[in-house]
């Protein structure tokens, strides 16, 4: 994964002006439509996603993603399962790397660095929505949502992203239900149950990789750590513009 990196960035930095696709190496595209099927721990999750580009350096970026989760088991005395839907909306802003140090100085000595990837951030909303055949709170829950990353690599051939995704959308576990005490001191679950969110912010650490195989069309995959959730694998396919 490391020599991977390493082959992404410096690729990007030495690639000639256009390659197969006839566009700039680093012309990355920031109007995308894709489905993504990802893997964490024991469950698969399907997504929508999708970026839009606006005037200038900015960007609108959505997703829609089904979850199934499950309260884990307590004593043995159940087994609880619910499915979360998952939606976010976020307005981005992205820049060279070399525009964007190209104001700095060292002294009379000026850095002049080219644009060999792009740095980007992301800001807006996650909202979540639950749902079981027991009775669970549904009242949405919204969070605020920041991701900040570096996108390198070759436009028309491989290229990769490096991020940071900050939301407070972690499950504590001691709030996820209310526990009743029933006969011979066992634990039973009540039939009324609210899944809380903890204060904790859930900080991400995410690595895709995509390969556009076409034009107008590429294939992504990678890999996303938390502090809290399980790791999380992905592959997705994704129409561009």
């Amino acid at each position: 994964m490391i020599r991977l990196l390493l082959f992404l960035i410096i690729s990007s930095y030495i690639w000639p002006e256009t390659g197969r696709l006839d566009r700039d190496p680093v012309d990355y595209s920031y109007t995308n439509l894709g489905l993504k099927l990802s893997s964490a721990g024991e469950y698969e999750n399907f997504s929508l996603f999708g970026s839009v580009a606006l005037p200038g350096p900015l960007y609108a970026t959505f997703s829609n993603e089904a979850v199934n989760a499950s309260i884990e088991e307590r004593n043995d005395s159940y087994n609880f399962n619910y499915d979360k839907t998952i939606q976010s909306l976020r307005l981005g802003a992205h820049i060279g790397i070399g525009d964007l140090l190209s104001s700095v100085s060292v002294g009379s000595v000026a850095l002049d660095i080219s644009n060999f990837m792009d740095v980007y951030i992301e800001a807006g909303a996650r909202t979540f929505n639950l749902e079981s055949d027991r009775k669970v709170s549904t009242d949405d829950k919204s969070f605020a949502n920041v991701i900040a990353g570096v996108r390198f690599g070759d436009s028309n051939n491989w290229e990769g992203k490096i991020f940071l995704d900050f939301s407070k959308e972690v499950e504590e576990e001691n709030s996820f239900i209310d526990f009743s005490e029933c006969d011979q001191d066992e634990i039973c679950l009540n039939e009324g149950i609210d899944i809380q969110f903890s204060d904790e912010t859930d900080r991400k650490l995410g690595f895709d990789i995509q390969y556009n195989a076409a034009r107008y069309f590429g294939v992504n995959f990678g890999i996303k750590t938390s502090q809290y959730l399980e790791t999380e694998y992905f592959f997705g396919l994704q129409l561009q513009y």
